[in-house]
């Protein structure tokens, strides 16, 4: 089922009469990402902006699509979606934290029951995507959000594909520095399998601050992917260090499912450190406030 998404063909001016534009967050190929503040309630927001060029159009229309069918505390909430001849503009929820790369760089060192927390959250995400049949694509740290709470929400969606039980892909997209060794082959591949290996590749990150490997030309990094070495911190757990082995397993037929890696007893040790599913996200209720008093328009795009 479809969630509640406001569309509306506008243009520049209602981003402007609605959002005082606070500024960029982030800029890339895609486009770039605004800071941004709800005129009426105050409420921040990040306004994903990327312009109307064919191939973009159609990637932000997938993005769009999927960011509409799904809903869950782990994973950056889309609210509207504004309409230009020139551009798309994606108004989301705000994680104020950044992104995980940064997050684990700046704390130098992720204590293991923090790292449980983290990578359990993002685990439930996933798992929630791969039973609507989805396969996020390109699952890595930068991708992941962490709000004021120390909660992680993963986000961008413009890479992912919706697809039928044993269906096989042919899409070689993503970060090369977390492919799954079967990527390197050019043959058709299950999609969820390699989204468990990046999930992986994001645990082994969160634990230790790096990478397996060092990124040199494509040919060594592929040798590099397909024969890991790992180096753990002596202080790190017996289990953790298991279960990233077993995530990380070369042959996608042995690797597990994300049903699997949750039932790990190191995700079970402790309970406690298990994310509960927060209230409705207040900007949530603003939003719907604000169109219920007629302030925001219902008129619809062709999104």
């Amino acid at each position: 089922m479809e969630r509640k998404v406001k569309n509306s063909f506008f243009g520049e001016n209602i981003v402007t009469k609605h959002y005082t534009i606070l500024h960029t967050l982030g800029q890339g190929g895609f486009g770039e990402v605004k800071l941004a503040q709800h005129r009426v309630t105050g409420a921040q927001v990040a306004i994903k902006i990327v312009s109307k060029g064919e191939q973009s159009f159609t990637s932000i229309s997938s993005e769009v699509a999927i960011m509409k069918s799904i809903e869950h505390p782990n994973i950056v909430r889309l609210f509207h979606v504004i309409e230009s001849k020139k551009s798309v503009y994606m108004v989301m929820e705000f994680a104020s934290g950044g992104d995980l790369h940064d997050y684990v760089l700046e704390k130098g060192q992720v204590e293991e029951g923090e790292a449980r927390k983290l990578f359990y959250q993002i685990t439930c995400a996933l798992s929630y995507c791969h039973s609507k049949g989805i396969v996020h694509h390109d699952l890595k740290p930068e991708n992941i959000l962490v709000d004021g709470s120390g909660s992680v929400k993963l986000s961008d969606f413009g890479l992912s594909a919706i697809v039928q039980a044993g269906e096989k892909l042919l899409m070689f997209c993503g970060t090369d520095v977390f492919w799954a060794p079967e990527l390197f082959d050019g043959k058709a591949y299950e999609g969820p399998p390699v989204d468990v290996w990046s999930l992986g590749m994001t645990l082994y990150y969160i634990l230790t601050g790096s990478l397996p490997f060092s990124e040199d030309t494509t040919c060594e990094l592929e040798q590099q992917i397909r024969h890991l070495t790992f180096q753990f911190p002596a202080c790190l757990s017996a289990e953790v260090q298991q279960l990233t082995h077993y995530i990380l397993t070369a042959d996608p037929r042995g690797r597990p499912t994300v049903a699997d890696i949750i039932q790990h007893p190191w995700l079970k040790a402790d309970q406690e450190q298990r994310q509960e599913i927060p209230p409705p996200n207040p900007i949530a209720t603003s939003w719907e406030r604000c169109v219920d008093w007629g302030i925001i328009p219902r008129r619809s795009g062709t999104l």
